[in-house]
């Protein structure tokens, strides 16, 4: 591992590593910043025709869930990697990762079809299920004072979690009743008689590419 050649590959992974793995993380997180505007904008016909494998996967509402789905493959590549010589951590953090994401998908229900809704909680309980086997088979007594100060480490992670989760929560709900946001994202106004069903459709169109509520007169006038 010392050798000229084992540094030369090592350097060409890490640029292979920063130009396909984290390039392509980091263009799906500017597509899912950029979707909102980009959707209604004058080029949005380009944008959603170059990011449809991205976005045509799942529904309108949750255009966002392709970054949780590149983030949840992409960490379950890179822990076992990092944590190569740590088998307790890497169960651990493996099973906080894909119960995470179970948990999002199950109560997003993002996937366009139902069955491939089905299918993805059938695979993410699939990999739980071969984290906690394979976690059973490894001999953890060996350096039991090691792996019992890895666990306190990650409860306290977990326990730092929690409490600033918490005190996000509050201070978001605390924002939001002093400053509470627009009640419509879009005003539709239109001709009565020459252009209802034109405004119609554009409120179908833009309820599936924003997640702002869209006033309609028609709908929304009590």
């Amino acid at each position: 591992f010392e050798t000229s050649e084992h540094r030369k590959m090592m350097a060409l992974s890490v640029i292979a590593l920063l130009f396909y793995t984290v390039g392509f993380l980091a263009l799906v997180v500017w597509a899912v910043l950029a979707y909102p505007i980009m959707s209604v904008s004058s080029g949005g016909v380009s944008f959603l025709r170059n990011f449809n494998f991205l976005f045509a996967r799942f529904k309108g509402q949750r255009y966002y869930y392709v970054l949780v789905f590149a983030i949840r493959g992409f960490l379950v590549a890179l822990l076992p990697v990092s944590f190569v010589n740590e088998p307790h951590a890497q169960f651990i953090i493996l099973a906080f990762v894909l119960v995470s994401y179970g948990m999002s998908q199950c109560h997003l229900w993002p996937w366009r079809s139902k069955l491939a809704n089905y299918l993805d909680a059938v695979c993410t309980c699939g990999l739980v299920l071969v984290v906690v086997i394979g976690a059973l088979l490894v001999d953890f007594d060996t350096e039991a004072n090691h792996n019992t100060a890895v666990v306190q480490v990650f409860f306290l992670v977990l326990l730092v979690f929690c409490i600033g989760t918490a005190l996000s929560i509050f201070t978001y709900n605390s924002y939001r009743s002093i400053w509470p946001p627009k009640r419509y994202g879009v005003f539709l106004s239109h001709h009565k008689v020459g252009a209802a069903a034109l405004a119609r459709w554009a409120k179908m169109v833009m309820q599936q590419r924003i997640c702002d509520k869209v006033f309609l007169d028609s709908d929304d006038v009590d």
